[in-house]
């Protein structure tokens, strides 16, 4: 499987591609030297350099989810719409999804995202308006929410 991994102002992200798709991004610790890159994952690499550096908005990659038909699909078919630089709660999405009482679940679902960015779910926040959790802690996360709202 093609994986890419680049280091940008003391981030690591990891992209890893099929033949037409990215399917994971991940944030590491440092970067490996055993990888194999294609001309999808310099594009990821491209594009999220410019994210991270406040200069893309938007991401024009071909991605797949493996939860597309799922509870998980539809809360990051929600997540997927809510633009750069705003947030929306936990609440929010569970309301949107004609499931008020999950918010949890929707937490939960959240957690599971192996699109990270691309699928914007550090955009979900507490209803009190801390940032609530991160699968890559609660630091990066408000870094990613600082750089949107810097650059809305």
């Amino acid at each position: 499987m093609p994986k890419s991994c680049f280091s940008f102002k003391d981030t690591c992200v990891c992209v890893e591609a099929d033949d037409k798709n990215i399917i994971k991004i991940s944030f590491v610790d440092k970067v490996t030297d055993d990888l194999i890159s294609n001309e999808l994952l310099d594009d990821a690499k491209t594009q999220m350099i410019e994210y991270l550096s406040g200069k893309r908005k938007c991401f024009e990659l071909p991605y797949q989810s493996e939860d597309d038909n799922t509870f998980r699909g539809s809360v990051y078919n929600i997540v997927s719409k809510i633009p750069y630089g705003e947030v929306m709660t936990y609440k929010q999405v569970a309301i949107a999804l004609g499931e008020a009482k999950k918010a949890r679940a929707v937490g939960q679902a959240l957690n599971k995202n192996k699109l990270l960015v691309l699928m914007p779910c550090h955009r979900v926040i507490k209803s009190d308006g801390s940032t609530g959790g991160f699968a890559y802690g609660h630091d990066l996360k408000k870094r990613l929410l600082d750089i949107e709202a810097k650059n809305k």
